[in-house]
């Protein structure tokens, strides 16, 4: 048996689960709203959230390796400290949500709304926010080492002491961005 508890104090037990990740995969086939749900820990590995609504659920320790995010909604998602290494997060709605220092290697953010979200102390190598929309975001200390930026939105956004070391900003919206103290040394400005 496994209780996920939402924000509404409302909570869904399944019969019969051998393990939390059927329970929470069973809760989504059956069209129950996870909306705010604690999924504190959970192993949630290969599991294909693509288009659901995952607004405001708690993922902290969450493990997610080779998991599809694609066109989620995750609205004020906690991932804080999370790994969230090679996870595909393309086009999902990300507005608000928390990766306050998660491990986001090779992860991709292609496309996906990130208004007002927090990745300070993220670890970004190399990871994919193509036409990502910051604008608004926290990405104080954000390491995006050789990260693709390209075409990304940062207006307004807080990018101070952030490692953009060999990104790619070709054609980035820094309008208003603070960019105090943040390393672009190798970083490509083409049209930014």
């Amino acid at each position: 048996m496994v209780e996920v508890k939402t924000n509404k104090a409302i909570s869904y037990i399944v019969e019969d689960c051998r393990d939390k990740k059927t329970a929470v995969w069973k809760l989504i086939e059956n069209g129950v709203s996870l909306e705010g749900a604690i999924l504190y820990g959970i192993d949630l590995s290969g599991l294909d959230f693509e288009g659901v609504n995952l607004s405001e659920v708690d993922f902290r320790d969450c493990i997610f390796k080779d998991t599809n995010f694609k066109g989620a909604i995750l609205e004020g998602a906690n991932f804080e400290n999370t790994n969230l290494k090679d996870v595909n997060f393309t086009g999902a709605v990300l507005n608000g949500a928390n990766f306050k220092g998660a491990n986001l290697v090779g992860t991709n953010f292609n496309g996906t709304t990130l208004k007002g979200a927090n990745l300070s102390g993220a670890i970004a190598y190399g990871a994919n926010f193509e036409s990502a929309n910051f604008e608004g975001a926290n990405l104080r200390h954000t390491d995006f080492d050789s990260a693709d930026l390209e075409s990304a939105n940062f207006k307004g956004a807080d990018l101070r002491s952030a490692i953009l070391y060999k990104a790619n900003l070709k054609n980035a919206y820094l309008n208003n961005a603070d960019l105090t103290g943040a390393n672009v040394n190798g970083a490509k400005l083409e049209g930014a």
